[in-house]
């Protein structure tokens, strides 16, 4: 009850609020509401693929056939060995697929085949960009770790910024309805004048004025 009574609270200083001060603060929070709904999507939804895919419940099935191994520079400094090989479609449906990172146990040997998860790259983030990769039933860890703490910054931190650029065109709408209503009311009261009661109306039936 009292969490619905400031509910109420809060809409109706809303109501009262002006249409123009919450068209603003919308302008203000649409691009950062775009930025974290992309940054979700990027790490949080993309660690989520990718756990699945270690443990073998999301991703094309296939195989892959280990190539090479490359030594990478990571973000934070130091190199570390990435393995490398060629995915090719459990049906044969398709060309294989080059050049696919891949994550699995025992050894990067060239030659090595390996059935697989695979996780296609997703082309069309701006923010962060995702090889191909393959999972050999291990990999889980990392993606496991973004998505708990990943996806807790983007709820605490990026939350408030996207129920902004939701709810504010709702409450702009409420707020133009409710001004309009209002105006309305206030023509029709001046256009009918006061009422009989009121000062300047007329007296009632059978009353007359006192004897001066």
């Amino acid at each position: 009850m009292a969490e619905t009574g400031r509910v109420r609270q809060w809409l109706a200083g809303a109501e009262h609020g002006s249409a123009r001060a919450l068209g603003v603060l919308w302008l203000v929070c649409l691009p950062l509401a775009f930025f974290f709904g992309q940054l979700t999507y990027d790490v949080p939804v993309h660690s989520a693929k990718a756990a699945g895919a270690a443990f073998g419940w999301y991703g094309e099935d296939g195989t892959v056939t280990v190539t090479h191994v490359k030594k990478v520079t990571k973000s934070r400094g130091g190199t570390e060995r990435r393995c490398y090989g060629d995915f090719h479609a459990r049906d044969g449906d398709g060309a294989a697929v080059t050049g696919v990172r891949v994550h699995l146990d025992g050894g990067c040997t060239p030659g090595r085949t390996v059935d697989v998860r695979l996780l296609r790259a997703d082309t069309g983030s701006w923010l962060i960009d995702h090889d191909d990769e393959a999972f050999a039933g291990t990999g889980a860890g990392t993606p496991l770790v973004l998505l708990v703490f990943m996806g807790l910054f983007c709820l605490v931190v990026g939350g408030p910024f996207m129920l902004c650029a939701l709810l504010f065109p709702c409450l702009m709408v409420l707020v133009a309805v409710r001004r309009r209503r209002a105006r309305r009311e206030a023509e029709h009261g001046a256009a009918t004048g006061p009422p009989a009661d009121q000062p300047g109306g007329s007296e009632a039936p059978g009353v007359t004025s006192a004897d001066s």
